[in-house]
């Protein structure tokens, strides 16, 4: 809403158009009014929602909860900065342990359109870490359709950096399931996690590299350092030429997305062999 100054302005602006007494008081009326107003919408949602969405979001009926999480869901995504906090949240991620799958798809829907907006992570922090364990548990959930919705919402959440592969290490197992709509959203995570897979199987390859370096200078030496005939240091041993060129070739492909996609491939294919 528009201040007094705001509303005002175009008279500051210009000296010859000062208001009257009358004008600038009936401006602050005015806007007096309108905060009385959105003070008043907001009580009336606020008893709306504790007297309604809180009691129906328990009802017997699958279909009135599912309209109940659905509709929570909207106002969280189409308005954060007034529903996206703990009060309205909560009953979506109550909804993912639902005994209905028609209810945990309708919040696991929302979740992902939340998601889907990267201006909305930093708000949603403690939020994620509070119910990250809820959110790895739904890509085994018994309904193949939750299951596949989880995979969609984990592959966000990684592609964020929210969740790292060690939360989520079981999805290679799905790769091989029968069912083509989970292989599919598996196959969706994976591809999000193929960069931090490169980059531990590039770095893990770089220090097996250099221990295999140094221990081939160390038997080379007879287990003590290469001097000259002056007391100086030899020339590089071919262990230590090997371990410079293998921490370059690494440094190369760590500072390349698409190397790193491709080591993460050959990880990945190594773990489901």
């Amino acid at each position: 809403f528009m201040s007094c100054t705001t509303l005002l302005s175009p008279f500051t602006m210009c000296p010859t158009l000062q208001p009257s007494r009358e004008v600038v008081a009936s401006l602050k009326r005015t806007v007096e009014r309108c905060h009385t107003r959105v003070e008043d919408l907001r009580n009336f949602r606020s008893v709306t929602f504790t007297g309604v969405f809180s009691h129906r979001f328990r009802d017997v009926s699958d279909e009135i909860r599912a309209i109940v999480v659905e509709s929570i869901g909207s106002w969280v995504v189409v308005l954060p900065t007034e529903f996206l906090a703990d009060t309205y949240l909560k009953y979506l991620a109550w909804a993912l342990s639902d005994r209905s799958a028609l209810v945990r798809g309708k919040a696991l829907a929302a979740l992902d359109r939340l998601y889907s907006n990267s201006e909305n992570i930093p708000r949603l922090h403690d939020f994620t870490n509070r119910f990250t364990s809820r959110f790895t548990e739904l890509m085994y959930d018994v309904d193949e359709g939750v299951a596949a919705a989880g995979l969609q919402l984990l592959a966000k959440l990684v592609e964020h950096k929210v969740i790292k592969e060690k939360d989520v290490s079981g999805v290679y197992g799905m790769l091989t399931l029968s069912n083509a709509s989970l292989r599919h959203a598996a196959a969706g995570l994976v591809v999000q996690l193929l960069p931090e897979q490169g980059r531990e199987a590039v770095e893990k390859a770089q220090q097996q590299l250099q221990a295999d370096a140094a221990t081939i200078d160390t038997s080379q030496q007879g287990g003590k350092p290469a001097r000259g005939a002056k007391g100086k240091a030899s020339k590089p041993r071919a262990g230590q030429g090997a371990a410079a060129a293998a921490a370059a070739a690494a440094d190369a492909i760590l500072e390349d997305n698409h190397q790193l996609i491709l080591a993460g491939l050959l990880a990945v294919m190594a773990k489901i062999a």
